[in-house]
């Protein structure tokens, strides 16, 4: 008997030593939150983390688990904590050990307490992704190569979201195996609170299951091909990112590098004349390069300028050019 527990316990080890990983902790203004412990005794645990068994993956994009890697449910002694719309929110792995792949961060309103709500009823929202940062997708710099080597990772809530209760989800993708992704994705309750009064729309929302398809290319994906050895671009799957209607200057090179682009218009009112608007701006104001994406709720735009100067006092040197390309891209 004593021989057969010692084989059932390092079983046990060996399992955890060879699994993949899974959120254990938050840091949410900076005060830290114990995650769900997996394998520990689910009687007796208490998180702001909702409940799941292990750091096993989910191979199905259309799994019934695929919400928050359980039932949908929470726990018996399930908790909740009061976050400030804006906040910044890092959550931690004890372990990952998969470099190519995409991290993707979800928000979901439950429609009264978070507690009584499952996740697969809830329309869920993206609030920040991370894809193939630099390099070709069997060798380049990944979210979640980024994940194994810090052991977590970092956004905030938009800072115009609505108060009341939310599901936040993080999940991580990985893409190391042929054609076969798993999906590690894990959930934790917050109260909102603020002054916002936004909520996302339409092509923002999706249900989990039903928001991936395991005919998507970003999901049913080989990178190890001839092609793909070359390939420098990747589409994370799932709706695009919403950001609160607010207008983000992802990337802006000046002699402050400020990003001083951002007040110039009100939401609601950026359209496609935004494009030849913010054009002439960046040729007055002779900005060597700038990349611009603008998002509104109501009328999701994309919109990205570059401009090939360099910053000077007096007017363009002899022989300067100014090239530019655009792309407005409704969602």
């Amino acid at each position: 008997m004593a021989f057969s527990a010692l084989i059932v316990l390092a079983t046990c080890l060996v399992s955890q030593v060879l699994a993949h990983g899974g959120v254990v902790s938050y840091t949410i203004g900076g005060q830290t939150f114990t995650g769900w412990q997996p394998y520990n005794d689910p009687s007796s645990q208490s998180s702001i983390e909702r409940p799941y068994s292990s750091y096993d993956p989910i191979l199905s994009a259309t799994a019934s688990t695929i919400s928050c890697n359980n039932n949908g449910q929470a726990s018996a002694h399930q908790l909740t904590t009061s976050v400030p719309a804006g906040t910044q929110i890092v959550a931690h792995w004890s372990q990952w050990t998969h470099a190519q792949g995409p991290v993707m961060v979800y928000m979901a309103k439950c429609p009264g307490s978070c507690t009584a709500a499952n996740s697969a009823t809830l329309d869920w929202f993206k609030i920040a992704e991370t894809g193939l940062i630099s390099g070709t997708l069997p060798s380049g710099v990944w979210g979640t190569g980024q994940v194994m080597d810090t052991l977590s990772y970092t956004t905030s809530i938009p800072s115009s979201l609505a108060p009341g209760e939310y599901l936040i989800r993080h999940e991580l993708l990985a893409l190391h195996q042929a054609n076969t992704p798993q999906f590690y994705p894990e959930c934790a309750q917050l109260t909102v609170t603020g002054s916002g009064t936004k909520t996302p729309s339409g092509s923002y929302l999706v249900k989990f299951p039903g928001g991936y398809s395991a005919s998507d290319p970003s999901i049913n994906i080989n990178i190890y091909t001839t092609e793909a050895a070359s390939t420098t671009t990747y589409k994370v799957p799932g709706p695009p990112v919403w950001n609160g209607g607010a207008i983000a200057c992802t990337s802006l090179t000046t002699s402050s590098g400020s990003c001083f682009l951002q007040p110039l218009m009100e939401l609601g009112i950026v359209d496609r004349i935004a494009m030849g608007f913010l054009y002439s701006l960046v040729l007055q104001l002779d900005i060597p390069l700038v990349t611009i994406r603008i998002r509104t709720q109501a009328n999701a735009l994309n919109l990205t300028v570059f401009h090939a100067l360099n910053i000077h006092a007096g007017p363009p040197a002899q022989g300067s050019s100014h090239r530019a390309s655009s792309n407005i891209n409704p969602s």
